[in-house]
């Protein structure tokens, strides 16, 4: 399954001969795209992989 806004790379004519559904929904997704980028950037400066990572190999210890 792929995922995208707009048919640009679809080839529309073969897939409804195809009998698969197209559609256009330019506004898709949009915020939780955004909502995902800003944790992802939240994540890495916040360094949340590498502890997790270091956690799981008893490399970082909790206190508390």
């Amino acid at each position: 399954m792929r995922y995208e806004i707009g048919v640009d790379n679809t080839d529309v004519k073969a897939a409804q001969a195809r009998g698969i559904k197209v559609a256009n929904i330019p506004d898709y997704c949009i915020e939780e795209v955004a909502e995902n980028a800003i944790t992802l950037m939240l994540a890495t400066v916040r360094k949340i992989f590498l502890q997790n990572k270091m956690l799981r190999n008893n490399q970082l210890k909790i206190i508390g």
